[in-house]
């Protein structure tokens, strides 16, 4: 579906024809699965770039990537415990360390061409999918990376930290499709906050989270247009040098399942920043909180040297 297509859909038509493909989850496994051998691809491929773009990978120089494998467990018991333990080691060096979540991997799926729809002639936009031009970040990251409001306040002071409310960072242009917006990321919301937990619940016998969809809200936040989001991926729009124009933004305050953070490690979508080796305090950390995951600590400016040169 085209976006000038969008207001001539009614909510129910719409509402009908998005079916969320069950590949969306396959690609996860994708990149934990290719994460090292499509680098070293990517490596042999990748030609170098001008100056002016690898310049933009000197802010990288003290940007360090966290990785923690997601080993998926039989004991959901396990599993969980584990997933709480990286919850409570994400806002310990949140705290301590300005720790940051920067994921790109929709972007990176809908520039490669992967349909992530079942009928892709019917899915929205991916302007305005959940699952296309979306990035997802927290406040930390945007300390390094400002982005300017609308209105001019500032994002952090906009933000609602309600458990039921999903906040995102919405390009200006895209405003006459504010609705349309609402509609797809509430669904998104619903899936990652309610439907995923019922997994686990079903599975471990558990009570049912019993939280409708129209308990949930989307809190938007307008963000002047053509901005951009820096990825800290060098494999990801190298001509921008790994710049992103003016995706939303959805601003993670913690009211999702845990595996979805669980994910982002093991992508190596988390990042600290530090102009000292502190790589001891971050294992001894680890292990406080007793992940005990193959684990890996990463300098971003070094793997950009690697990719663009």
């Amino acid at each position: 579906m085209k976006i000038e297509d969008i207001n001539k859909t009614t909510d129910k038509e719409s509402s009908n024809n998005r079916k969320r493909n069950p590949l969306w989850w396959f690609t996860v496994v994708l990149i934990l699965c290719f994460g090292t051998g499509f680098l070293i691809f990517l490596q042999s491929n990748t030609t170098s770039q001008p100056l002016e773009v690898q310049a933009n990978w000197e802010r990288t120089r003290y940007i360090h990537q966290i990785e923690i494998d997601y080993i998926i467990r039989d004991d959901y018991v396990v599993e969980l415990e584990a997933l709480e333990s990286k919850r409570e080691f994400f806002n310990y060096i949140t705290d301590n360390y300005d720790a940051f979540i920067m994921d790109s991997q929709h972007i990176w799926f809908a520039d490669n061409g992967f349909d992530l729809y079942i009928d892709p002639a019917t899915a929205p936009p991916l302007e305005l999918s959940p699952i296309g031009y979306r990035i997802d970040v927290c406040l930390n990251f945007l300390e390094l990376n400002p982005i300017s409001t609308v209105n001019t306040i500032p994002i952090k002071e906009q933000i609602n930290w309600n458990s039921s409310v999903l906040n995102i960072l919405v390009p200006e242009h895209l405003k006459p499709y504010e609705k349309y917006i609402k509609l797809l990321y509430l669904e998104d919301f619903y899936f990652r906050q309610v439907i995923v937990d019922n997994h686990y619940n079903e599975e471990l016998g558990l009570p049912l989270n019993t939280t409708s969809i129209n308990e949930l809200s989307i809190n938007i936040i307008y963000v002047e247009s053509e901005q951009y989001y820096f990825s800290f991926d060098p494999t990801l729009r190298p001509e921008t040098g790994g710049r992103i124009l003016d995706p939303i933004a959805v601003v993670y305050t913690g009211n999702i399942h845990n595996s979805f953070l669980g994910s982002w490690f093991s992508q190596g979508s988390v990042y600290f920043q530090s102009q000292t080796d502190i790589q001891n305090a971050i294992f001894y950390t680890l292990a406080k909180h007793e992940l005990d995951d193959i684990s890996r600590i990463n300098s971003v400016y070094e793997q950009s040297n690697q990719i663009i040169q």
